[in-house]
């Protein structure tokens, strides 16, 4: 919090707030006053900027340095405000928000997200759908490469040891038209959840597809291929290698019994897609 009122009113207003744990926190650098963290070098501003839980009597300058400390060490900073005094900080951050109603029109430009009821809890409901949004894009690209990489490896080693393949342009047509964008909408309009908020923020430089988003694709794709490999085996249509199909089953028969296999096993990665983000995976990655 920082704020331009004298330090012991901002204590005690941190203090119910609970943005101080106790009066045992209310002491420097926690708790600091504005000219003294603007006396700092920079080095030993970069040092305290990320202790800083309140700063009193602060100027708008303060803030601006305090914004600046805190995205030179790597966070991703997000103020609030509704002065015009407040806007070189609201520019400087990430995220800048600004109150609709109390919030001078300086202020409502210079930032990224307007609060149009005023209310500061209004600020978690961005966070979660922001969040919300990010998970829903991570797990809408992992379906995308499964059901990609699978078609891709079904047709790359049946036309290499068969020079033919199994999924032909009118059948991948179909599966990209119609079914993807059917997964597509059950990912990607997942409503936000309480659980999103006991997530740790995603970092500045932390990649879009996860270490484990790649581990749960081949394993996707693994699961694909084993259970495609068994149904043809299991049914005697020669699915693999060549249409040529065992027990004088026609060739017709063994395309559409593969095409079939395929498109059914493509229900797993979806449904797997959608429970991976309450298992917390892609928080490990």
């Amino acid at each position: 919090m920082v704020t331009g009122d004298n330090l012991r009113t901002a204590r005690a207003i941190a203090l119910e707030c609970g943005i101080l744990g106790s009066n045992a926190d209310a002491i420097e650098p926690n708790l600091i006053e504005g000219k003294t963290f603007r006396a700092l070098s920079e080095a030993q501003r970069l040092e305290v900027a990320d202790k800083i839980s309140v700063m009193g009597r602060s100027s708008p300058y303060d803030k601006l340095l305090l914004v600046q400390a805190l995205r030179k060490i790597g966070h991703v900073v997000a103020v609030t405000g509704d002065g015009t005094n407040d806007s070189p900080a609201l520019y400087e951050a990430d995220i800048g928000l600004a109150m609709g109603i109390q919030g001078t029109q300086v202020a409502k430009e210079s930032s990224d997200i307007i609060i149009l009821d005023d209310n500061f809890s209004s600020v978690v409901k961005v966070v979660r759908w922001g969040r919300s949004v990010y998970a829903n894009i991570q797990k809408f690209i992992q379906f995308q490469l499964t059901v990609i990489v699978a078609a891709l490896v079904i047709n790359g080693v049946a036309a290499v040891s068969s020079g033919d393949v199994p999924l032909t342009a009118v059948q991948l047509l179909w599966v990209y038209l119609i079914m993807d964008t059917l997964g597509a909408l059950a990912l990607a309009t997942e409503p936000p959840t309480d659980h999103l908020m006991n997530r740790l923020p995603v970092g500045r430089r932390e990649p879009l597809i996860t270490n484990v988003m790649w581990r749960n694709l081949l394993v996707q794709k693994s699961t694909i291929h084993g259970s495609r490999g068994l149904y043809c085996g299991s049914s005697g249509h020669n699915c693999h290698v060549s249409w040529e199909v065992n027990l004088n089953c026609k060739a017709e028969l063994a395309i559409v019994a593969d095409f079939f296999c395929y498109r059914v096993h493509q229900v797993h990665p979806i449904e797997e897609t959608r429970t991976m983000l309450k298992q917390k995976r892609l928080s490990k990655g």
